[in-house]
This record gives C-alpha cells, sequence and structure tokens, in this order.
C-alpha cells in the first residue's frame, strides 16, 4: 500500500542529525543517513511511506523544483527588506 506523498524541508544538518520540519511546523530530529546524498540545508523533501504485508519502508526524494521555487520566494523577500532599510 502506498500513501500520500508529505512534504518536509530540511531545516538542520549536523554531523550525525538533521532536523526536518513539516508544512505545519512540527519539527523531528532523524539520522542524517537517512537523507538522499544531495540534500542540504533548506532542500525540500517528499517523504513516502510504502507498506507491504507488516514491513514499511519511508523514503525521501530531494525535490529540486520546490526547493528552488522556495529559495526563490525567500530571496525576493529578504530583498524587500533589505530595501526597506534605512
Amino acid at each position: 500500500m502506498h500513501q500520500p506523498e508529505t512534504l518536509i524541508t530540511i531545516d538542520a544538518i549536523s554531523r550525525e542529525t538533521a532536523r526536518i520540519e513539516t508544512a505545519s511546523g512540527i519539527c523531528y530530529e532523524i539520522p542524517a543517513a537517512w537523507l538522499p546524498a544531495t540534500a542540504r540545508e533548506g532542500t525540500v523533501l517528499t517523504l513516502s511511506c510504502t507498506t507491504e504485508g507488516e514491513t514499511s519502508a519511508l523514503t525521501f526524494a530531494c525535490d529540486h523544483i520546490r526547493t528552488g521555487d522556495t529559495r526563490t520566494r525567500i530571496s525576493s523577500k529578504l530583498d524587500e527588506l533589505r530595501s526597506r532599510s534605512p
């Protein structure tokens, strides 16, 4: 059985742990080893869960399009804030 995908964002990565945040603002710490090799802070991931019998598997995948869109949106907000500075 395949569950719907969930979007999460990598908030921070240390050597062994990563803090991820859901769209509703809930944060979790997970082993950094679970992340895709190309994942960085700010990367948007899709989290998928599949279940077969009694076995479940979580899969994290980088969503490069959403990550780019998010970085563009944040950059625009920062530019706007900088232009307001006295």
